[in-house]
């Protein structure tokens, strides 16, 4: 979209209402990105959170059994 937004300010020049469209377009799609970025490390510390210690230590034996495979 800075792509679209650059050529937009190119051809019809900085305040155009097309070229503003772009920016207000370009500005919601970062806006909401932000907030999905922001939403998705929550939920990823949430989950880290819950799992239990059981969980944490069956992926340990999990990790170590499969490099003791290589060995």
């Amino acid at each position: 979209m800075k792509n679209a937004l650059a050529q937009s300010s190119e051809k019809y020049g900085e305040n155009n209402k097309k070229t503003n469209n772009w920016k207000v377009s370009l500005n919601k799609a970062e806006a909401e990105l932000s907030r999905m970025k922001s939403s998705l490390k929550d939920v990823n510390s949430q989950i880290e959170k819950t799992k239990t210690p059981l969980d944490k230590l069956n992926t340990e034996l999990v990790e170590q059994g499969t490099k003791l495979k290589k060995l």
